[in-house]
């Protein structure tokens, strides 16, 4: 292959570029970005960019001189139109089209609004990009409310921002606790204590259903009306109520399109195109289904795997078969998932309630563990990770021994 074009210039197309450079391959990389901005780290933008702790280029992927070393063309502020498969031609529009002799699929996704709602008119607020947390944070310096719509990692990592900025913050969550449906009620619970704990107003089952831009006495204002006609005024709010793939660029061509672009365990989408990080749909083996994975270990797993599989080519290639990792910090807490838990698996504490707050839970589903997840436990946690690399490994002996080594660990304390 003499030239790889990389479609998605962010974490996954970073790597993937980084792999192929890694794995021997001496041709031409192209990666084509939407955005204007050399490549960078999207999880600060909602704690330390956000909080102008760090700036931009504390949070750049790459450095000058790895680009150069590892000569790299970016085609930035440049949109993909279409693709032309049979001639391997990424179509650009205006900007002209890219030859391929290998294509690599990684253009994420974007934050999902309302209906008819502008997510950028103004007191109204979503996170993807540094521009869009730029504008946050400038709505959070000059406004005294915050309302965030949804209760996932990316509304409750915003929350504790924005309380330690001095904002008051409500939380509008649809289902019984925070995250129930991934988590389930029990650990959900967990986590809206500790929002409360610093002073959120989690409030669930709040259905809401219009988000209406005015002012009140020539002051801008944001309300939100739930399903019940509750109404709630903000200064600023923010919508955290999940992400849609960037599939629309290839809908005239014949690219598989299921809520992500669909690829085998190898991360295939055909013999010369891969798929990886937020916009790829695998068939995980430890989920038993297609899904899309929206973390950052996942666009690094993902970037990398399709890279070395496309310079090996399919039938050399290797599935992917890593364990997800998941991790959130908020107000201080750490909370991290290894595994695919879902809201209906059922839960058990490993060991007992430590006095630190210190809790690890055990999913199962089936009768076979399917996730496990911490809170203020990262030594158990980067212990588990160190052992468990292949989905294989977390089986019921894994957690029966766990069990062992947290109960003795806690009676020794």
């Amino acid at each position: 292959m003499e030239t790889i074009v990389i479609v998605g210039a962010s974490l996954a197309g970073t790597r993937a570029a980084q792999t192929l450079r890694a794995e021997g391959y001496d041709g031409r990389i192209i990666l084509v970005g939407e955005e204007s901005e050399m490549p960078y780290d999207r999880p600060p933008l909602s704690k330390q960019f956000l909080l102008g702790d760090w700036a931009r280029e504390d949070i750049a992927l790459l450095t000058p001189k790895e680009v150069e070393s590892l000569k790299l063309e970016f085609r930035l502020g440049v949109r993909a139109t279409g693709l032309d498969r049979e001639h391997k031609r990424l179509l650009l529009g205006v900007d002209g089209d890219l030859s391929y002799d290998g294509l690599i699929i990684t253009t994420g996704a974007r934050p999902r609004s309302l209906s008819g709602l502008d997510p950028h008119q103004e007191g109204v607020h979503v996170i993807r990009t540094m521009g869009d947390a730029q504008r946050l944070a400038e709505g959070l310096r000059n406004g005294q409310t915050l309302g965030i719509i949804g209760g996932g990692f990316l509304g409750s990592e915003v929350a504790s921002a924005a309380r330690r900025m001095g904002v008051a913050v409500t939380m509008l969550e649809r289902d019984p606790e925070p995250m129930a449906a991934i988590l389930g009620t029990r650990v959900g619970r967990v986590l809206a204590d500790i929002q409360r704990q610093h002073g959120v107003d989690v409030r669930t089952e709040s259905m809401v259903r219009k988000v209406v831009v005015g002012s009140v006495k020539g002051v801008p204002s944001v309300q939100v009306i739930n399903d019940d006609e509750t109404r709630l005024e903000f200064d600023n709010v923010l919508l955290s109520i999940g992400a849609v793939p960037n599939t629309e660029w290839l809908a005239d061509s014949d690219v598989l399109i299921d809520n992500g672009v669909v690829c085998d365990d190898k991360l295939f989408v055909s013999d010369s195109i891969v798929t990886a990080g937020d916009v790829a749909r695998i068939n995980h083996p430890l989920q038993g289904f297609q899904r899309r994975i929206e973390h950052w270990t996942n666009a690094v797993q993902l970037g990398e795997v399709a890279a070395a599989n496309l310079l090996a080519g399919r039938r050399k290639a290797r599935s992917f078969r890593s364990v997800p990792y998941v991790w959130s910090d908020q107000f201080g807490s750490r909370i991290e998932i290894i595994g695919s838990p879902r809201g209906d698996d059922r839960v058990e504490l490993l060991g007992s309630e430590a006095k630190d707050n210190k809790r690890l839970f055990v999913y199962f589903r089936d009768g076979a563990p399917s996730a496990l997840v911490g809170i203020n436990a990262r030594s158990w946690m980067l212990g588990v990770r160190r052992r468990i690399t292949d989905v294989a490994e977390l089986n019921l002996a894994f957690v029966e021994n766990l069990e062992k080594e947290i109960s003795d660990n806690q009676a020794a304390a």
